[in-house]
């Protein structure tokens, strides 16, 4: 019993590994997949500056899940040889503590307020 639990149980770890994420693909699609949720809509993007080889950007998505619609904020580094691309899902709440942090420094760094915006570019 121990010996076949020994020699199959790791191929059985692999294969349910398989069958969630082929199951996470089929249902939400790869970038889907990511966040958890199906991407309903995309709102925008904003290239990152280019540091050296590796550029990047950030898209903003909503995402619809079990829990009802929340904030995916995808971001997207490329490289020489290399390719990463981090999903973060935030709350509404958090989405707008990030925004007032944003302002904020924006308004420190004298770049404008959320009233004037023709300051950001």
């Amino acid at each position: 019993m121990v010996d076949q639990l020994l020699k199959y149980g790791p191929w059985a770890l692999v294969g349910g590994g398989l069958l969630f994420l082929t199951y996470m693909l089929a249902r939400y699609g790869f970038r889907g997949a990511m966040f958890g949720g199906r991407i309903r809509r995309t709102f925008g993007e904003v290239p990152l500056s280019r540091l050296n080889w590796v550029s990047g950007v950030v898209r903003i998505h909503e995402i619809e899940g079990d829990g009802g619609s929340r904030i995916g904020i995808e971001v997207v580094q490329k490289g020489l040889l290399s390719h990463d691309a981090t999903a973060i899902t935030i709350s509404r709440s958090d989405a707008a503590a990030l925004l007032r942090m944003l302002w904020e420094a924006l308004d420190a760094l004298g770049m404008g307020s959320p009233a004037d915006t023709t300051g950001c570019s």
